[in-house]
């Protein structure tokens, strides 16, 4: 179906993109973010399900995926998918590493020569957990083994073979977090929050229990925000000039959602303390909280390509001019 583009007289043909609902991409869905020349169908669909119609049935120009599987795809010879600058997800992850309240494992130096569980090896969200163990902790990754299962329900899968990781298969029928509960594992690290963390289970905690403030003095000391997922375009569907026309609505859509932000007669999300919450973080990070663009990244993803390939993820060292558009 053809559309008629705002302020044109031309047809434009909508560039279909998937992806989640964030407020960053809300102005891409309802069209605030257009630009004479271009329209996007948004498609409200999990990250799984975005990647799966970009890369398996290409029913999409372009989508939301992760950083690692983007990395994963490129190092196994799809190239044909391009990543946009465009960081529609990105995380602290000092807070995803859960332990015992009367566990051994007080600081990350305790982990060492430890079983620590974790949905997926190859996970954006556990490279990155990884990687700061390594780097900013000292930690021998090759002293650990790590158990792949389902946090609070059981999952069958074999880990994948990487060089350099202890791998296995958490017992069938059994969660990481009974094993966890049952001291089978010494940690568990877990993008999304765990039930019994969430419930406020009195036997389990943090590792770090100020991951704040940690995560405050890790991008004081590295200024990197670690990328999570990012919107990826097929070459094959978009040339670099329609792309980076598809970059500049995303980025638009980005500071309508920054704006939205600064307004405090009536806040446009549901938190109590936003302001005082949002003064924390530009204390912190600066103006450019949320930033787009590979300059402003180019070490953020360069260090995470880095991690791909020391963890076995990727056979070689790639680099963020390879999988990026280079565009700001």
């Amino acid at each position: 179906m053809s559309l008629i583009s705002k302020g044109a007289e031309r047809t434009v043909q909508p560039i279909v993109v998937g992806g989640g609902q964030y407020d960053r991409t809300r102005a891409v869905q309802d069209g605030r973010a257009w630009q004479d020349g271009i329209e996007v169908r948004y498609l409200d669909l999990s990250p799984a399900e975005a990647l799966r119609r970009l890369f398996v049935t290409h029913e999409l120009s372009a989508a939301e995926v992760s950083l690692g599987a983007l990395a994963i795809a490129f190092d196994e010879g799809r190239t044909r998918y391009r990543g946009l600058p465009a960081f529609v997800a990105r995380s602290f992850r000092h807070g995803s590493i859960f332990v015992r309240n009367d566990g051994s494992v007080l600081e990350p130096r305790n982990l060492a020569n430890r079983c620590i569980g974790l949905p997926d090896v190859r996970l954006t969200s556990a490279i990155w957990v990884r990687g700061m163990l390594s780097d900013q902790y000292g930690l021998d990754l090759s002293s650990i083994t790590w158990v792949v299962g389902g946090i609070d329900a059981p999952q069958s899968a074999e880990p994948p073979n990487t060089p350099g990781m202890s791998t296995v298969a958490a017992p069938p029928g059994r969660t990481l977090w009974q094993m966890l509960a049952d001291g089978e594992l010494d940690a568990v690290i877990a993008a999304r929050m765990p039930a019994a963390i969430r419930d406020q289970d009195p036997r389990f905690k943090r590792m770090f229990t100020n991951f704040r403030e940690e995560e405050e003095a890790y991008f004081k000391k590295t200024g990197c925000f670690p990328p999570v997922h990012i919107m990826a375009y097929d070459t094959e569907a978009l040339d670099a000039e329609r792309a980076g026309e598809l970059y500049g609505v995303f980025r638009r859509a980005r500071d309508l959602a920054l704006a939205e932000l600064e307004e405090t007669a009536f806040y446009h999300v549901s938190l109590p303390w936003l302001p005082d919450d949002l003064l924390r973080a530009r204390h912190v990070m600066g103006a450019d909280l949320w930033s787009y663009g590979l300059s402003a990244n180019r070490t953020a993803v360069d260090t995470f390509l880095r991690y791909c390939h020391e963890q076995g993820i990727t056979r070689r060292r790639l680099q963020a001019d390879q999988l990026l558009l280079n565009i700001d």
